[in-house]
């Protein structure tokens, strides 16, 4: 079972672990084909925290995909397909700064190992 179902199981609804990994991701809007790439800052039960190269208005629907990150205690070489929704953006104010994109889930799929896709 992948990682992320244990941190739905063992955390609290007060408290939500956010685990910091730093892979990247693929996203897009719900229904795009092209993916934009992405940068994760953590992972929690219910959504994600990443930089991202192109900005997506808040609650629009989007897919990601990403390798599962060691820290969730599943397999690592596992594909993991979502579907989630942006509700909160940070837009950088200093040229140095990437933009911030945090994502609620509303379901995932485990594709397997790499060697798979």
């Amino acid at each position: 079972m992948w990682g992320l179902s244990r941190l739905l199981k063992r955390q609290s609804p007060e408290r939500l672990e956010r685990l910091p990994t730093d892979a990247r991701l693929h996203y897009r809007k719900a229904g795009d084909f092209s993916w934009s790439l992405g940068r994760m800052v953590n992972i929690s039960r219910t959504g994600i925290l990443f930089h991202a190269g192109k900005m997506v208005e808040l609650n629009t629907p989007v897919e990601m995909e990403f390798v599962q990150p060691p820290a969730l205690g599943g397999r690592a070489e596992d594909l993991v397909h979502c579907r989630a929704k942006i509700v909160r953006a940070v837009v950088p104010e200093a040229p140095d700064s990437r933009l911030v994109l945090a994502a609620k889930f509303s379901n995932y799929h485990v594709f397997g190992a790499q060697s798979d896709w």
